[in-house]
């Protein structure tokens, strides 16, 4: 498709994967000095993945796989898939749906003392943690989650397990202790809840 314009992309080009999704995939990048952190809020390291809901996980993950070079770190077979491509567990998790849709974002922090900070924050607006503290068997991955303003689910975690290049897949059952094995997984709404992403057919 046409070359991306968004502002400090050097070169790049987009694709449109088996869902419908476009990609927009950067050989380089204009960088910027480090930004300070404010001296409020919780600063997280960076995006620690992203979480799409698509209607065909094996083609999804074929794609990552055979396309763009991922490898499949752990596997609920038929509902879900974290993907990598670096040393850290996951870049990019799949759930198995209806639809093309945008599950929530993953900000990386330091550990539960920066959730804790997060949820006193939240609460101090007049809001709560949609699930967590908990933590995931899938990536050994500290979590809390909560609603942003308009309405998407967002994740705070850490202690995000590093893998080699050479980890084997692992799969996991389709049960409550996989998503949590500190306590109850929230509603089956919280694995449908959704925003839609821009789509080519």
């Amino acid at each position: 498709l046409d070359e991306p314009t968004e502002a400090g992309v050097e070169d790049a080009f987009r694709v449109v994967e088996p869902e419908g999704y476009v990609y927009a995939i950067p050989s380089a990048m204009t960088t910027t000095a480090e930004a300070t952190p404010a001296a409020t809020g919780i600063n997280p390291h960076g995006i620690e993945h992203a979480t799409l809901i698509v209607s065909d996980i094996a083609a999804m993950e074929r794609f990552f796989v055979e396309m763009l070079g991922f490898a499949i770190s752990d596997r609920v077979p038929g509902k879900m898939a974290w993907l990598r491509c670096g040393e850290r567990h996951h870049d990019f998790n799949l759930i198995a749906g209806e639809g093309n849709l945008f599950n929530h974002v993953a900000w990386e922090v330091a550990g539960l003392e920066q959730i804790g900070r997060a949820a006193d924050l939240l609460s101090g607006r007049g809001s709560s943690l949609l699930w967590g503290p908990g933590r995931h068997r899938p990536g050994h991955v500290l979590f809390a989650y909560f609603l942003d303003d308009e309405g998407v689910i967002n994740e705070f975690c850490g202690d995000v397990e590093v893998v080699s290049a050479d980890r084997e897949l692992k799969e996991w059952p389709d049960d409550p202790s996989t998503a949590n094995s500190w306590g109850p997984t929230p509603g089956a709404d919280f694995f449908t809840h959704s925003i839609p992403l821009a789509t080519r057919s």
